[in-house]
C-alpha cells in the first residue's frame, strides 16, 4: 500500500514542472539566468559565470542532481575582456540572489 501511494505521489508531483516543460530544482524560481544582450563572448561569460555561482552554492538539492558545473573557458577569460567581466558580472549576481532566495527560505 505504501509503494502505491509512493508510486502516485510522484506521478502526481511530475505534473507540476514549469512552463518550459523542464524546472530546474538546483535554481530558485525567480533567478533569471538569461544572458543580457551582448557579444557571442559576453553571452558565454554569462553563462558560464552564471552556473558557476549556482555551482558553488552547496545546498541539498544541488548536491543530489548535481547538474551544474563550475566552468570557465582559461581561454576567453585571458583573451576576451568582455568574457572575464561577463563572467564575474554573471558569478557575484547569481550568487546573491541564490544566497539571498536561501536565507529568505529559512
Amino acid at each position: 500500500m505504501r509503494i502505491l501511494f509512493l508510486v502516485i505521489s510522484i506521478i502526481i508531483l511530475n505534473g507540476c514542472q514549469s512552463d518550459s516543460g523542464r524546472f530546474d530544482y538546483s535554481r530558485p524560481a525567480n533567478l533569471n539566468t538569461t544572458p543580457p544582450a551582448g557579444t557571442p563572448e559576453f553571452q558565454q561569460g554569462w553563462k558560464d559565470g552564471c552556473n558557476g555561482a549556482l555551482a558553488s552554492v552547496n545546498t541539498d538539492i544541488n548536491l543530489l542532481l548535481a547538474s551544474r558545473k563550475y566552468k570557465m573557458d582559461g581561454k576567453l577569460w585571458n583573451s576576451s575582456p568582455r568574457y572575464k567581466q561577463a563572467w564575474k558580472d554573471a558569478y557575484y549576481y547569481c550568487a546573491y540572489n541564490m544566497f539571498t532566495n536561501l536565507m529568505n527560505t529559512y
